[in-house]
């Protein structure tokens, strides 16, 4: 059994990428690590007027991101996705999942939006180590240097031919950590690039 520190055989990195979203966590390393993270409430929000938008941040008691930034809220988080276009993820801990959900709909319910639960749409991958950031730079386009995609920050990009979203939360420039969203059809492709990428990294 390799220890926290050691890299994990190729063929190891290859049967775990063939079963996505185990139980364990992913290829395994001080430097790197990639897991799958489950059971996350996933919903998206369409709101443009201003009595919408008024209605989202009293729901969620926050102020709205804007600009490719995020915001933590009581149960998860809130991305900006565009100028109309909220994603809310829960965390690990989150209440139970229809709550959430429930509670958008009647805040939002005499306005002009829409409120859908994509929970089961998308997957999401965490890289989180010392050399994360490399390892999302080997596939995708996006600039992700710590000068300018900081902590909070989230963005739209590609990872390979994947459509992702990118959102870094990292403990300290020295053990960051990023979670990818993709679609779940989608998720085996990502997870075998990313196990790719990690051997490449660490060999």
């Amino acid at each position: 059994m390799p220890s926290s520190t050691s890299v994990s055989a190729a063929s190891d990195l290859a049967l775990q990428a063939q079963c996505f979203l185990p139980r364990g966590e992913g290829s395994r390393s001080a430097l790197v690590s990639v897991k799958a993270r489950e059971h996350l409430q996933k919903i998206i929000v369409r709101a443009r007027d201003k009595n919408a938008l008024a209605a989202l941040a009293k729901s969620f008691a926050c102020k709205l991101p804007s600009n490719n930034s995020t915001v933590s809220v009581k149960d998860g988080i809130l991305m900006w996705l565009g100028p109309d276009e909220f994603l809310f993820r829960s965390h690990d801990s989150a209440p139970p999942p229809l709550a959430r959900f429930a509670e958008l709909e009647g805040a939002l319910q005499k306005s002009f939006a829409a409120v859908v639960d994509v929970s089961d749409y998308y997957a999401v991958v965490r890289v989180e180590g010392r050399r994360a950031r490399k390892v999302l730079q080997k596939n995708c386009p996006l600039d992700v240097h710590e000068s300018v995609f900081r902590r909070g920050a989230c963005a739209q990009s590609l990872y390979g031919k994947a459509p992702v979203l990118v959102h870094v939360h990292g403990h300290d420039a020295s053990d960051e950590v990023f979670d990818l969203q993709v679609r779940i059809s989608l998720a085996s492709y990502l997870w075998d690039l990313l196990a790719l990428a990690t051997q490449s990294e660490l060999a």
